[in-house]
């Protein structure tokens, strides 16, 4: 199974947990964990409550809420990533 692309559809909701998506992964969900790693597709919203990592080999297209996301992001995304911290908000087009 390690050459075999994973293809899942829904909601994904780990509880509090980190969720990586791999290189080979496909995902049409709402993503809802304290940290994300994608480094395949991912079409739907992320809500991390810690930190989202889009790796290079990233593809996502959704929105993306988080307090932490590295600014060097060389992965497409397209629509909203919003970060927060307790007094301030702030919103990044991407």
């Amino acid at each position: 199974m390690e050459n075999d692309a994973l293809n899942v559809e829904g909601t994904i909701d780990p509880k509090g947990n980190r969720l990586t998506i791999g290189p080979n992964g496909r995902v049409k969900a709402n993503v809802n964990a304290c940290a994300v790693v994608v480094q395949g597709r991912l079409e739907g919203n992320i809500q991390a409550s810690d930190r989202v990592d889009l790796k290079q080999s990233a593809v996502v297209r959704g929105d993306i809420a988080t307090q932490r996301i590295p600014l060097m992001m060389k992965a497409p995304t397209s629509r909203v990533v919003s970060t927060s911290r307790k007094r301030s908000q702030s919103k990044y087009w991407a």
